[in-house]
């Protein structure tokens, strides 16, 4: 009998330790892992370009720097967008902040950033787990899997933002 006793106390310690620490995590990780989650979000991208057939992507720090200011404005002004409350859509929010997307291909040039956004919760445990689920939210949709993996793009920045109760909001933009 004490041994089953014994047994149900280091159980129920082991599951009392994990909810603790499914609730620790998502803060511990908010303050020191941002930039590895944008980083294996990169990471994770690049897999499905590969994949498609698509270069990977160079990581650009200053479209990063303009993806996280997204991230953090919709946490900011409690919205979820790719037009922030003062009508700037991607493109419009990186001249402002003083990047410019200009692709020539030749015949033709094109202007302006592409963006995919999410906001994937927070079940997550691991800065691992956040990146995966994202990119997997991203290639679920046949939108946001196309301009993931679309050709003409050559760089990206990944923007991670988190609310005071841990759930992250996640900016992508491609030029």
């Amino acid at each position: 009998m004490n041994k089953i006793f014994t047994i149900i106390i280091l159980a129920g310690l082991g599951l009392g330790a994990f909810v603790v620490y499914s609730l620790v995590a998502p803060y511990y990780f908010s303050l020191n892992s941002a930039e590895e989650v944008e980083l294996r979000i990169h990471e994770f991208v690049n897999e499905s370009r590969n994949k498609s057939g698509a270069v990977a992507l160079e990581f650009d720090p200053n479209l990063a720097k303009i993806a996280r200011a997204h991230s953090q404005d919709m946490i900011e002004r409690n919205f979820y967008s790719h037009v922030n409350p003062d009508g700037l859509d991607p493109t419009a929010r990186a001249e402002k902040a003083g990047y410019n997307c200009y692709k020539d291909f030749g015949i033709y040039a094109e202007e302006g950033l592409g963006e995919n956004i999410a906001l994937p919760g927070s079940r997550w445990i691991t800065p691992e787990d956040l990146a995966f689920d994202t990119v997997t939210l991203w290639y679920n949709s046949q939108e946001h899997r196309e301009n993931m993996n679309e050709r003409n793009y050559k760089i990206e920045g990944i923007g991670v933002a988190f609310t005071d109760g841990g759930k992250a909001y996640i900016t992508q933009n491609l030029c």
